[in-house]
């Protein structure tokens, strides 16, 4: 990341010598905040993983199902009965074989 004399920041590939600038000439820092977040995402998701795994060594591979079926344990009666027949749907389908922190908002 770069910045101009008139204070504009924009972005400069070293692989495909290309700059993209990010539109920040007037206070628009708001926008440059999302790209660095959106840019650096990978590499805060790594970063998590370590913190967690030393303190929670399944953290890195717990899916949903674990999660639900580790609640449906501790419910009964109605509870139990609502939370059983809610995992069942289709949308839960989907849900259950994900890791829990790589889920993505979509899946939501």
């Amino acid at each position: 990341m770069c910045r101009r004399d008139r204070g504009a920041f924009f972005c400069f590939d070293n692989v495909t010598r290309k700059r993209t600038g990010f539109q920040t000439g007037c206070g628009g820092t708001d926008r440059l905040r999302q790209e660095l977040s959106l840019a650096s995402a990978p590499v805060n998701l790594q970063i998590a993983k370590a913190n967690l795994a030393g303190t929670d060594n399944g953290i890195i591979a717990r899916t949903w199902q674990n999660a639900i079926e580790s609640l449906i344990n501790t419910q009964q009666g109605a509870k139990l009965h609502r939370r059983k027949t809610v995992t069942k749907q289709k949308p839960f389908a989907m849900l259950l074989p994900q890791v829990i922190i790589e889920t993505k908002v979509s899946y939501f």
